[in-house]
């Protein structure tokens, strides 16, 4: 399958998503801010189904900025 970008923001208390979402996909950029982890993170489609149903609601849209 193609890779599509995604952009997590994990808090710090949860911090285990960054690894599993690591393992699932390909790290572009990492970083952190007083919220918590910014990862950008290329993903296929079904890991991105995997790592969405687990994670969904840490997704930033910053697409384009």
């Amino acid at each position: 399958g193609t890779e599509k970008r995604y952009r997590f923001l994990i808090p710090f208390d949860r911090y285990g998503a960054v690894n599993d979402i690591r393992q699932k996909g390909r790290v572009t950029e990492e970083s952190y801010t007083d919220s918590g982890t910014l990862l950008t993170v290329m993903l296929k489609d079904d890991a991105a189904g995997q790592a969405l149903a687990k994670y969904g609601s840490m997704v930033c849209n910053t697409e384009g900025s």
